[in-house]
């Protein structure tokens, strides 16, 4: 039997990160990489949430298992910045030494938390995007932090039979404008 979820998910995820590429592109022509000075920023801001990306990390197994990932810190001129890839083989090519590891969005919000530098998207490509940290911490962890919360209350909201928390819930997930309508 065929997983169609799966193979939706797959699906949506390919689409997601075709979509943040051609943000990226875009910003790159118009804003010189600059995401908080583009007109995408809102629809970057979605697809980033909702979208599993490779941050380049290295493992401490000295260290309790909670702290083990470790963001490994590149320099270019003068700043700081951590890079982050929407493809492993874009990982792959920024660095060929270490160990490169898929960060689910969450942890890697949580890695994100105590940076102080800017967050290059696909620092060792022709379209790269730079993004502030503090648009992290005001406006993409936020919003991260409302849609995961949205995901874990939809499944107690089923439990507990309450239609309204559910419908709540999924129209703090969604994305689409269409979707968030007939939700409404």
């Amino acid at each position: 039997m065929l997983d169609f979820t799966k193979n939706t998910e797959d699906v949506c995820y390919k689409n997601n990160i075709e979509e943040i590429e051609n943000i990226i592109d875009c910003v790159k022509k118009e804003n010189n990489g600059y995401l908080t000075e583009s007109k995408y920023f809102g629809r970057f801001v979605e697809l980033f949430c909702e979208t599993s990306l490779y941050l380049r990390a290295i493992m401490d197994n000295s260290k309790p298992k909670n702290e083990r990932f470790q963001v490994y810190m590149f320099k270019a001129g003068s700043n700081e910045f951590t890079p982050v890839f929407t493809r492993k083989s874009y990982a792959d090519n920024f660095t060929k030494h270490g160990d490169v590891f898929e960060l689910d969005t969450k942890r890697f919000m949580v890695a994100l938390r105590n940076l102080d530098e800017n967050i290059i998207v696909n620092p060792n490509s022709e379209n790269f995007l730079i993004i502030p940290k503090d648009v992290f911490k005001k406006i993409i962890f936020e919003t991260f932090v409302k849609k995961y919360n949205a995901k874990e209350n939809l499944e107690k909201s089923k439990d507990n039979n309450d239609e309204l928390a559910s419908l709540v819930c999924k129209y703090n997930i969604s994305t689409s404008q269409i979707e968030k309508m007939q939700l409404i």
